[in-house]
């Protein structure tokens, strides 16, 4: 038997002046991504996942937010590299026919992908369980380390968060994508679609967005200035595609 010390929050649910949570994890979403860009990029936890032989589909496993998450990564993920990507509601994901790979072949291993912001989701963790069981390399994008799915896969992407206690994501939600993005990346650049040049410009890409963020934030008083026009709509209309699509399902959910 080995033992593993594994790295826990033990933050305490401060509001730090701010007038409710939400609003206080929206502006930590910069250091959100930053921290999580640490992890991904200077960690390399990517490098250790293994993920060295012709993946013939990829799975994409989650519930609510995460489930949002999975969508975009599924856009980018076919546009960087060509494989196929499905995107699974955990709750279902059992009782859908078995993974295969290209054409049916089991010898093009598939990859599952299960997101969950808490590694102890039960639908996620019952997917995982089941995609193992089918022979399928298994990698979660958890944002607690040593939760339940942490131990039960075959690789982990840890996004750094902290807590967040807002029922609405906002800070877990992109650094999921985020995670989501590096490893289209990784498995670009291992299947060759990318050389190392357009793998750091990407990079770079998403290490300039906490700064963007930041801009949007210190605009706050003139988003202020809007709510009034916008708040006594009935119905409300996001039009959305392609990356954007599922963010528009978040805003309307």
């Amino acid at each position: 038997m080995k033992l593993k010390t594994v790295e826990k929050y033990t933050e305490v649910a401060e509001k730090g002046g701010f007038e409710h949570f939400m609003l206080k994890e929206i502006y930590e979403q910069p250091k959100a991504l930053q921290d999580s860009q640490t992890e991904l990029f200077v960690n390399s936890p990517l490098e250790n996942l293994h993920l060295n032989w012709k993946i013939g589909s990829i799975s994409v496993v989650a519930c609510g937010t995460s489930y949002h998450a999975g969508l975009v990564g599924k856009y980018v993920i076919e546009q960087l590299t060509a494989i196929p990507v499905s995107v699974h509601y955990a709750s279902e994901f059992r009782y859908a026919a078995p993974v295969q790979g290209v054409g049916g072949l089991m010898s093009s291993r598939p990859l599952v992908v299960l997101i969950s912001q808490s590694g102890e989701t039960a639908d996620t963790l019952a997917a995982a369980r089941a995609a193992k069981q089918q022979g399928c390399h298994t990698v979660a994008i958890c944002n607690v380390p040593g939760s339940r799915i942490t131990r039960e896969v075959d690789g982990v992407i840890i996004t750094k968060s902290g807590q967040e206690v807002g029922v609405a994501a906002t800070k877990t939600f992109l650094t999921q994508m985020q995670a989501l993005y590096a490893l289209a990346m990784h498995l670009a650049f291992q299947s060759g679609s990318i050389d190392h040049v357009m793998l750091k410009n990407w990079e770079n890409e998403l290490r300039g967005i906490p700064s963007k963020i930041t801009q949007l934030l210190n605009s706050a008083d003139a988003i202020k200035d809007l709510v009034p026009h916008i708040s006594k709509g009935k119905v409300y209309i996001f039009h959305r595609q392609k990356y954007q699509l599922s963010i528009g399902f978040r805003r309307s959910s």
